[in-house]
C-alpha cells in the first residue's frame, strides 16, 4: 500500500470563502489535469494522473485551516509534491488574492 502525505495549512478566511477558494483549486485542477474532484459537505475528494501516477486527495476545508492527506508519489517526487501542492494552497487561501482572481486552468 502506498504511504500518505499530510498537510495542514492554516488561514483566516470564513468557512464559506475557505470552501469557494478551494473549489475554485479544484476547478483548476480540473481543467488543468483532468483531476476528477467531489464534494460531501466540507470534504472534498482529488483524483489526478500526474507523470503516470494516480494520487487520491482527500481535502477537508475547517474555519482556521485546510487539511490534505495525499497519496504519496514516490520517493522521487514527494518534496517537489509537497511544495507544489503547499504553495496552491497558500495561494488560493491568500486573502489578498481575489477569488475572481485565482486561477481556473
Amino acid at each position: 500500500m502506498a504511504g500518505r502525505i499530510q498537510l495542514e495549512v492554516p488561514h483566516t478566511l470564513t468557512l464559506d470563502e475557505a470552501r469557494s477558494r478551494i473549489e475554485a483549486l479544484g476547478e483548476f485542477y480540473q481543467n488543468k489535469y483532468r483531476a476528477e474532484v467531489s464534494w460531501r459537505g466540507s470534504d472534498a475528494e482529488i483524483a489526478v494522473r500526474y507523470l503516470g501516477i494516480r494520487i487520491d486527495v482527500h481535502v477537508r476545508v475547517e474555519g482556521a485551516r485546510v487539511t490534505c492527506d495525499a497519496t504519496d508519489p514516490g520517493f522521487l517526487l514527494r518534496a517537489r509534491g509537497i511544495k507544489y501542492l503547499r504553495a496552491k494552497l497558500e495561494r488560493f487561501l491568500d486573502p489578498k488574492n481575489a477569488l475572481g482572481d485565482l486561477p481556473r486552468g
